[in-house]
């Protein structure tokens, strides 16, 4: 079943490659805001990622090669099928993370017209007026709000080209993990050899596999989540004591902005944070007992 699954996810994303061709192409167009330091942050941890998760898969292909040669396909077969959908759900979180540190950025620059403010009762002593700063404080505003309804489009996109992907996911995720833990006590009560004909070690391995990365996904979102959310305190506590109506106005534009927009990772089923995943793991421990 699990193969199943897993292998119509593979066709499903192939009829959608354009839907991730234009994924790729507003990422383009957002990330235009990070510095070359933050891409260099950012390659640290996806690259960290990427690779451990590669090698993993890659060492157990040896493995693979049985003496029945039936097994021996089946089990390339699967592990080809595992390390497709591992590339699926590393872009997946790769994209999650740039969007996240897009809002983190997005949150530096709101800080950033902090001096603004304060300059704002300093004028006297500036080479600018009053009313120029309040215009470019306006202006830095506008922009802002432009980058930030490119960054929610760019995760609306997100959310509907990976939403078949994420539900089946899940799915798989939780039924591995329920049987294969079963299965692996049962095993132990009644003493009952594992079959070593699989690639894996049986039970345990593919349930801690398939735990971790749906686990990393929850995290990549949540954390992502939490930046967007923390956008609208952020231009508070810099616009609290402003007494510029047009700077008033536009802040207040900008927080229905980010009301408006909701910013949250899901597939129409189910949101994709920690809540969820505390949910279904207090089911399966239920379940267990």
């Amino acid at each position: 079943m699990y193969a199943f699954l897993d292998g119509l996810v593979i066709v499903v994303m192939y009829f959608l490659t354009d839907a991730r061709l234009s994924v790729i192409q507003n990422l383009s167009r957002t990330s235009c805001i990070l510095s070359t330091k933050d891409f260099k942050d950012l390659s640290k941890m996806i690259h960290t990622k990427d690779i451990l998760g590669s090698l993993f898969l890659a060492i157990h292909i040896p493995n693979c090669f049985k003496h029945n040669i039936f097994v021996t396909v089946w089990n390339l077969t699967y592990i080809y099928i595992m390390m497709a959908n591992f590339s699926m759900d590393i872009f997946y979180i790769n994209c999650v993370c740039i969007l996240k540190d897009c809002f983190k950025k997005m949150e530096e620059s709101i800080r950033q017209l902090k001096k603004f403010r304060i300059n704002d009762n300093m004028s006297t002593q500036t080479f600018m007026h009053h009313e120029q700063i309040s215009s470019l404080v306006v202006m830095k505003l506008k922009n802002l709000e432009e980058k930030h309804l490119e960054i929610s489009d760019g995760l609306e996109l997100l959310n509907h080209t990976f939403m078949i992907r994420v539900i089946i996911a899940a799915i798989t995720t939780f039924s591995v993990v329920t049987f294969d833990i079963y299965f692996y006590i049962i095993s132990v009560h009644s003493k009952f050899p594992a079959n070593i004909k699989y690639w894996y070690k049986p039970y345990i391995t593919p349930a801690a596999f398939y735990f971790i990365k749906f686990g990393m996904m929850i995290w990549a979102c949540e954390a992502a989540t939490n930046r967007a959310r923390k956008m609208k305190t952020t231009l508070w506590d810099v616009f609290s004591a402003t007494n510029d109506p047009l700077v008033k106005r536009e802040v207040e534009i900008f927080s229905l902005q980010i009301m408006h927009t909701t910013n949250i990772f899901t597939t129409k089923t189910f949101d994709m944070n920690s809540s969820f995943l505390t949910k279904v793991i207090r089911k399966q421990f239920m379940k267990f007992l």
